[in-house]
Order: C-alpha cells, then sequence, then structure tokens
C-alpha cells in the first residue's frame, strides 16, 4: 500500500511538472479546428505576444493664436499617446470575432487586439489590422486609432499546450507455487 500511495504521489508531482513547464507555441487555425475550441474554451487559456508591440497615436492640438504686447502668438503642439506591449505579456480573450480571429485583451480596460488567420492557410494567428501604410498596421485600440510598430505584421499569439499520456502500470511480484 505504501508502494502504491509513493508512485501515486511521484506520478501527481511529475503530472504538475509537466503542465507548469508547458512550452508556449504559436496559436494556429490549425490547432482551433483540430481541438474544436469553444469560445468558453478560448476563455480559459492563457495568450502571450511573440514580440513587442508599440501602439502610437498622435494627436494634433488646435492652433490658437493671441496678440500680446504687440507680438501675434500662434501655439501649435502635438500629443503623443503611446501603449507598448512587451513580448509575452500575457493577455486574454476579450471576444471571439468570427472562426478565424480573436480579439485579445492586454489590460484589463477591455481595450483589445485582434488576432486571427484571416486567410485560412492555417498558419499562426498574426496581428490584424483592417488598414496598412508602409508596414505599419492602422487599427482602433479602445475606441481611438493608432499605429502599430514597423513589422507587427509578423506579430502572433502564443499559448501554453502540453499533452499528457496516460498509461496505466500494474505491477505485482508472483509468489510462486509449492506443491
Amino acid at each position: 500500500m505504501n508502494k502504491f500511495i509513493f508512485n501515486l504521489g511521484a506520478f501527481l508531482i511529475i503530472a504538475t511538472l509537466i503542465q507548469s513547464c508547458a512550452p508556449r507555441i504559436p496559436f494556429t487555425q490549425t490547432i482551433r479546428e483540430q481541438y474544436d475550441l469553444s469560445e468558453n474554451e478560448l476563455k480559459l487559456l492563457q495568450f502571450y505576444n511573440s514580440n513587442d508591440i508599440v501602439l502610437t497615436r498622435v494627436e494634433e492640438d488646435k492652433k490658437t493664436k493671441k496678440t500680446q504686447d504687440g507680438t501675434l502668438k500662434i501655439t501649435t503642439g502635438k500629443a503623443y499617446d503611446q501603449v507598448i506591449i512587451k513580448a509575452g505579456t500575457p493577455g486574454v480573450l476579450e471576444k471571439s470575432v468570427d472562426n478565424q480571429r480573436i480579439g485579445i485583451s492586454f489590460e484589463d480596460d477591455g481595450k483589445y487586439l485582434v488576432f486571427g488567420d484571416p486567410n485560412n492557410r492555417k498558419a499562426n494567428y498574426t496581428l490584424l489590422a483592417p488598414k496598412w501604410e508602409n508596414n505599419r498596421a492602422v487599427l482602433l485600440y479602445g475606441g481611438n486609432e493608432y499605429y502599430a510598430n514597423q513589422g507587427a505584421s509578423n506579430i502572433y499569439l502564443k499559448f501554453k499546450m502540453s499533452k499528457l499520456n496516460k498509461i496505466k502500470r500494474q505491477t505485482r511480484v508472483a509468489k510462486g507455487r509449492k506443491l
């Protein structure tokens, strides 16, 4: 009996270590289809971005004019808003757009980025945008238009996946037979 408890305990420890050491692999349309992942199941997965994502928004202030001490002063300016999502930042499913696109949130405020496989090539879920200019994505983030860093088309989603093969083994020692 003690040997059984020891073996069970060792198995549970090894299974836990295997689960926690699961490698991060690209999330693909093939995986989504192969395991028939529902929206509820996707909400339970922890996603990660493969590379840094830098979103930049430039807002130009209105020009103001003022005459003071015999001088016309014209004031202009720009406000830069930048969001940096470092590579490996954990994200969760905010919404499932359709069977080939998902919205992943890296912040608590409901802002999300859309990743997917729009051409159904069975490839990685990459960052998507409705418009691209000079190899930079132009996308909505939290209701505002942002420009993503160059090379953003190569950013994809990762997640942890582990496979555990269960093998039942029963061992006993034959005591032998006597006449």
